[in-house]
């Protein structure tokens, strides 16, 4: 199951890749992938303290839609912030919301080292996929010779 979630989180990480307007290039491309991965940080934060206080435990539900909510807003509110326009944000809260559902929601990366390299292969996964998206994009933009 987790493959799929993984390839519609890359489906929707080139929507969002596209609207940003992003230069094409392997070095943009990573900085896209850094900006996904950190709209990731707010919910992955927020289930942290749910966790240290046991709001988790008690309150499940609610834990997980704040986290969809956090992964959404973080979302439109990068896609805003590159672009000022709907279509970005629209599309950067997808790819977050996407992220986030590949991850299996929010990753207790504070709770013990192996939960923190799983978070830190999220990391990596990003940026890998944002370079080549990057470089494919690169590709594509070139006049054949």
């Amino acid at each position: 199951m987790g493959m799929v979630f993984g390839a519609g989180a890359g489906a929707a990480a080139g929507w969002a890749f596209a609207e940003l307007k992003t230069p094409a290039s392997p070095r943009s491309g990573a900085a896209f992938g850094a900006w996904l991965f950190a709209t990731t940080i707010p919910a992955t934060l927020a289930a942290a303290v749910f966790r240290a206080t046991g709001f988790m435990d008690r309150q499940r539900s609610i834990a997980d839609v704040v986290a969809v909510a956090l992964a959404i807003a973080a979302g439109a509110s990068v896609g805003w912030w590159r672009h000022h326009h709907w279509r970005a944000a629209v599309a950067m809260a997808a790819a977050a919301l996407c992220l986030t559902a590949a991850m299996g929601g929010p990753v207790p990366a504070l709770r013990n080292a192996r939960a923190g390299g799983i978070y830190a292969a999220v990391l990596v996964a990003s940026l890998a996929g944002g370079t080549l998206l990057g470089w494919r994009a690169s590709r594509s933009a070139r006049p054949p010779s």
